[in-house]
């Protein structure tokens, strides 16, 4: 079980300047360490790393082999948080291919790993209402608002939307038995897109789901301000005055983009009511800073822009927005987020950039995502501080099986109140092993497979998100 008490320091592994135009070389050594500190010899401190919390579901639909992924940590009760997971099926010709996911409850980190997994969304296996095909619906990763049991609003009063939240995710409808699922099916033009809405609920034990809507993109799930929403951010929300603020995708009369959704209760549910667009880009994430301002950023998607790190500030709860920070080739164009310590530290964490051959001639394309990195942001100027190494899986794991590269990739964060009373940074993130092979294979399941729960040290004072 993944033991939290314990930091280990991690040596660095030097970064390449330039990429070399060589061939990939994918059978090479591991490059010499050295150069890139830990993440210890910084402000923060030193990040805990493990194995994953949980790896291996319980029940899939159609019993088909899955394993745990990318998780979301969420306060729901004054002292009790949840862990969102997703469920990826694994074997041959099953690439991107999830199977809703689970909740985990729990009010202490080393019980995180025992906790009783609850299913809150699983796929589909239905038949086409006008050709009478079998289809199967499969449910993506969920992103989730939610305001927590006994939480106050700033007044004092109590929140009549207090233990109660909403989490989405796409959905695509195939035509299909669901046995597999290879990368042609994406482009067929009998693909069917949705968002799935579920309404939570906390009683004080469990997470539920009190109502369930599977939305088409037409009509779509929309905001009182004409925004469709589209896609899943990486964070879940936070709180803004009595509402919810949620980075996501929308999308608006022909113009999309990532940006800033706010949810308000009413109706006896959490609705979207307004979203503004900060940029484009898709998998953005939101954090708040100590004097009250919100820090944004997105996964670019425009080829000239997938190795930046672009960060936006707004003073005015999001209301409008200005680029603050632009770093140009400092990451690989994989999954990026932005993160607060709980005492309001703002850091960015992404895949290191440029892993090379020891001589320098061959680029590892296949291990992009070998390795997660920090930048601190600097307290008195919006500039990165140099980057911090946070997890070497090949380092820490040895070589990936044969023919395979590790993932360590879509880290999601969130401060919560546990049962000890103090507040916890915590900091999630994705392990696993894909083929170099792609989907003939897909992921090869190890013991490094599923979804880590790491704790962000924190100095005080603590900013708490919520007040009970």
């Amino acid at each position: 079980m993944h033991t939290h008490a314990l930091a280990v320091r991690l040596a660095g592994v030097a970064f390449a300047a330039a990429l070399a135009s060589a061939a990939p070389a994918p059978q090479a050594a591991t490059p010499p360490l050295g150069g890139l500190p830990g993440a210890g010899e910084s402000p923060i401190g030193e990040i805990t790393r493990g194995l994953p919390d949980v790896s291996l579901p319980r029940s899939s639909t159609g019993n088909l082999p899955t394993r745990y992924g990318l998780g979301q940590p969420v306060q729901v009760g004054p002292k009790t948080a949840a862990l969102f997971c997703n469920l990826r099926v694994v074997g041959p010709n099953r690439s991107d291919y999830e199977d809703g996911g689970d909740v985990f409850v729990f009010d202490n980190l080393a019980s995180l790993g025992t906790a009783e997994p609850t299913p809150i969304a699983r796929n589909e296996r239905v038949k086409d209402s006008t050709t009478g095909e079998p289809r199967f619906i499969v449910k993506y990763p969920t992103c989730v608002s939610f305001w927590p049991l006994e939480a106050r609003q700033p007044d004092g009063s109590v929140h009549p939307g207090a233990g109660k939240g909403v989490a989405f995710c796409r959905a695509l409808s195939f035509v299909g038995s669901g046995d597999t699922l290879p990368w042609e099916f994406f482009s067929k033009p009998s693909v069917q897109h949705y968002v799935e809405v579920m309404y939570l609920s906390f009683d004080g034990r469990q997470v539920s789901v009190v109502k369930r809507d599977l939305i088409p993109d037409d009509p779509g799930w929309a905001t009182q301000d004409g925004w469709h929403i589209a896609a899943p951010g990486l964070q879940p929300a936070i709180p803004d005055g009595n509402d919810l603020l949620l980075a996501l995708n929308a999308q608006k009369e022909g113009k999309a983009g990532t940006g800033v959704c706010r949810f308000r209760f009413a109706g006896g549910q959490w609705q979207p009511v307004a979203f503004t667009r900060v940029t484009g880009g898709c998998e953005p994430s939101l954090v708040r800073r100590t004097d009250g301002s919100l820090v944004f950023l997105t996964r670019p998607s425009e080829p000239m822009d997938a190795k930046r790190i672009m960060l936006w500030t707004s003073t005015d709860s999001g209301a409008t927005w200005r680029l603050v920070l632009d770093a140009p080739n400092v990451r690989p164009s994989t999954p990026v987020s932005v993160h607060a310590t709980p005492n309001g530290r703002i850091f960015v964490l992404a895949n290191a950039l440029g892993m090379t051959s020891p001589d320098g001639m061959a680029r590892w394309w296949h291990r992009n995502r070998d390795r997660l990195v920090m930048w601190q942001l600097a307290e008195k100027a919006v500039q990165l501080m140099p980057p911090q190494l946070i997890r070497d899986c090949t380092e820490e794991f040895g070589a990936a099986p044969d023919q395979a590269m590790w993932y360590c990739d879509h880290p999601v964060s969130a401060t919560v109140r546990l049962n000890d009373g103090k507040w916890h940074g915590l900091l999630a993130y994705r392990l696993m092993a894909f083929s170099t092979l792609g989907e003939k294979v897909a992921e090869v399941p190890t013991p490094q497979t599923g979804c880590c729960v790491e704790e962000v040290p924190s100095a005080q004072p603590v900013t708490p998100p919520w007040h009970f």
